[in-house]
């Protein structure tokens, strides 16, 4: 589909949505203003706000304009706790930054998940991930020096990391042990996703284990429950059904 001015407009005005640069409730320019705003037609203003109306982004309200709605979740439903593959399928436009990297020694609830040594270390990376731009996640990510050796940066920016990084290390997956919690966000959290400390979040702890029962790999996601929702569901072939009859 070619990029017409309306279609260019729409994603302007969808991006300050995303953004919050508009906020939920917040009237928008009449279409004259937006027009004379951005310099276009008022024909190309009304199909532009057409589309953010009929996508959800906005509601037109008689004698009171357009004014911004609150934007819904984005539901990821995980299939078989296929985290990645549900992405590639759902979530196409999600990226993965990464933040920092660095060698440390965990803290004692990771260590202990672990089964480390007080004084043994790990490789830290600390990591964001972003929903057509907008930041919906932050995770921190702990893995022994050991399981780390060929750790790449640009591993850890894919959104199959999993996969790539059991596979570099040759270590076979046996399972991951999760916890999922909702949390009040840390001052640090609060700042990156603009939210106040009151307002919970859900956060998220994965120990992956190796065919040895061996802790390889904790991680901690803190999501942005109002930008996006993960819906685990489970297919046929996964289910065991058992006959008590």
């Amino acid at each position: 589909m070619p990029d017409t001015t309306y279609q260019r407009l729409y994603n302007v005005l969808r991006e300050r949505i995303h953004s919050g640069e508009y906020l939920p409730g917040q009237r928008l320019l009449n279409e004259r203003e937006l027009s004379e705003r951005f310099g276009v037609s008022r024909i190309t203003t009304r199909h532009a706000l057409m589309l953010l109306q009929r996508d959800g982004y906005v509601e037109r309200r008689p004698r009171c304009g357009t004014v911004v709605r609150p934007l819904p979740p984005r539901k990821i439903p995980i299939v078989d706790g296929d985290f990645a593959g549900a992405v590639q399928t759902e979530a196409k436009n999600l990226g993965r930054r990464l933040i920092s990297r660095y060698s440390a020694e965990p803290p004692d609830y990771v260590r202990r998940a672990l089964g480390l040594l007080k004084h043994d270390s790990c490789v830290i990376a600390s990591r964001e991930e972003s929903l057509d731009s907008f930041p919906i996640a932050l995770d921190n990510t702990f893995i022994p020096h050991e399981y780390g050796r060929k750790l790449s940066d640009s591993m850890l920016e894919s959104v199959e990391f999993l996969a790539l990084w059991l596979k570099a290390e040759n270590i076979v997956l046996s399972h991951i042990r999760q916890t999922i919690e909702a949390v009040l966000p840390s001052e640090q959290i609060g700042k990156a996703f603009g939210i106040h400390a009151t307002e919970p979040i859900m956060a998220t702890t994965e120990v992956v284990f190796s065919t040895s029962n061996v802790a390889v790999m904790f991680i901690e996601t803190f999501y942005r429950g109002d930008r996006w929702q993960l819906v685990s569901q489970s297919t046929a072939e996964s289910a065991t059904v058992t006959d008590s009859g």
